[in-house]
């Protein structure tokens, strides 16, 4: 058997913020795990339990106040194109047209720009007849698409999304939860998502990880093999919803709860 290093490792991240007042406060404390490459996991626990920081810290846009976090073996200690995160504010930039705002992603990693891929996101994302628009004009179902597309454009090895799909309505929502499944295993990238959404945790992960209230710590790691690719027709079997009660009940032994 061929031993490979883990894509993302935490090894005992602890995160404090000065809060109000400047009172000190704890969002994760002694957080250890190891993800694999390739793997698709979802994070859940109550709102505040440090779901976010958890990614941020992935991403480099903060460090931890203790403990290492390691990107396929190296210390995380910024930002960069490997690590892309895709955040639940439809985060675009409102000056610039739809296809500019999928090439920005090749520009600011020194890519050259290639009209021929931005092209190709236009059609995969749906938008092609919108490349000259800008994003204030696009519905939030186009707008996570076109944040997709510009993360997506530069090939991370590690996606982060932050509740891509939380403020979208169920339909769209349950579109996009397919086309993401389609757009990470051709690019065959780590993936962290965090949800508050049980269902779609299950829908598309290979692993849940259940996290307990404020300050944020493992409390389970649930395993989600079921067959892919996976659609809704999932979502009324006994195995889908064997999961699903275990992440429930782990939640709720803890004395948490989440959305879904």
């Amino acid at each position: 058997m061929i031993i490979t290093s883990p894509s993302l490792a935490l090894d005992a991240v602890s995160k404090e913020y000065i809060g109000t007042r400047g009172r000190q406060v704890r969002a994760l404390e002694n957080v250890s795990l190891a993800v694999p490459r390739g793997a698709f996991w979802s994070v859940v626990g109550p709102s505040g339990c440090g779901k976010s920081t958890f990614l941020r810290l992935a991403a480099g846009l903060e460090i931890p106040s203790a403990g290492n976090i390691l990107f396929e073996g190296q210390l995380i200690v910024g930002p960069s194109p490997e690590r892309g995160m895709v955040f639940q504010n439809y985060a675009a930039f409102p000056w610039l047209s739809v296809r500019k705002n999928i090439s920005f992603g090749l520009d600011k990693c020194g890519q050259l720009v290639d009209d021929a891929k931005v092209t190709d996101w236009l059609i995969r994302t749906g938008l092609q007849d919108f490349e000259h628009s800008y994003p204030k004009t696009l519905s939030g179902g186009m707008r996570q698409r076109l944040a997709l597309a510009r993360t997506m454009i530069v090939a991370p090895r590690l996606l982060l999304l932050d509740e891509p799909l939380g403020a979208l309505d169920p339909r769209t929502r349950e579109r996009l939860q397919i086309f993401l499944q389609e757009v990470v295993a051709e690019a065959q990238c780590t993936t962290l998502l965090v949800t508050h959404d049980i269902r779609e945790a299950v829908l598309l992960s290979d692993r849940i990880i259940v996290m307990s209230p404020r300050p944020g710590r493992i409390v389970a790691s649930i395993e989600c093999n079921l067959p892919k690719p996976r659609d809704r027709h999932l979502l009324v079997t006994e195995s889908f919803a064997v999961i699903y009660e275990r992440v429930e009940a782990m939640l709720a032994e803890d004395g948490t709860t989440a959305d879904g």
